[in-house]
C-alpha cells in the first residue's frame, strides 16, 4: 500500500519500519517509497550537520580574529605607552574623558583629534595605529596601520 507524503513525513522511523515490513512482496513501490523517505531524511540530516559545521568553523575563525585584534591593540598600546612615556592624550582628549586605548580602535578621526603630539609622532615613523584587522591579517597576511600602507 502506498502512503500519502503527508503521512510519510510525519511518521517516525519505527512506523516506517513497520510499514516496510507490512508491504506485500510483489509491491516494490511500497518498499521504494519507504526507502526514499528514509534517504530523504538522511540527506536532510547530513545537510544540517554540514551547515552546523560551517557555522562552527566560521565562529572559531571570528574568535581567532577578535583575539588577534585584541592582542595587536594591546601590543601597539604598550609600544605607544613606552614611546610617549604615558602621555597619549592631548588637552581635548583629557577634557573629553577619552580612554587611551580607544585611540587605537575605532575611527581614525577620533584618534587624530585626541592623540597627543608625542603619540602622533610615535605612529608616524615605523609603528602605526591599528585601523582595521581583517581575517587575512589574523592569518598573518596583511596589517593596516595609520600612516603606512599594507605591510
Amino acid at each position: 500500500m502506498i502512503l500519502p507524503a503527508r503521512y510519510l513525513r510525519g511518521a517516525s522511523d519505527n512506523e516506517l519500519a513497520q510499514h516496510y515490513a507490512r508491504c506485500p512482496e510483489g509491491r516494490t513501490a511500497c518498499h521504494d517509497q519507504v526507502l526514499a523517505e528514509l534517504q530523504r531524511r538522511d540527506v536532510r540530516q547530513e545537510r544540517r550537520e554540514a551547515v552546523e559545521e560551517r557555522r562552527r568553523i566560521r565562529c572559531q575563525a571570528n574568535q581567532r580574529t577578535r583575539q588577534f585584534r585584541r592582542d595587536e591593540v594591546e601590543r601597539l598600546w604598550l609600544e605607544a605607552d613606552a614611546g610617549t612615556k604615558g602621555n597619549m592624550l592631548n588637552r581635548r582628549g583629557k577634557e573629553a574623558g577619552a580612554e587611551e586605548r580607544y585611540l587605537f580602535v575605532g575611527p581614525e578621526s577620533r584618534a587624530r583629534k585626541y592623540a597627543s603630539e608625542r603619540l602622533l609622532n610615535c605612529w608616524r615613523p615605523t609603528r602605526g595605529r591599528l585601523r582595521r584587522i581583517s581575517r587575512a591579517a589574523s592569518r598573518g597576511w596583511v596589517t593596516t596601520v595609520m600612516g603606512r600602507g599594507a605591510g
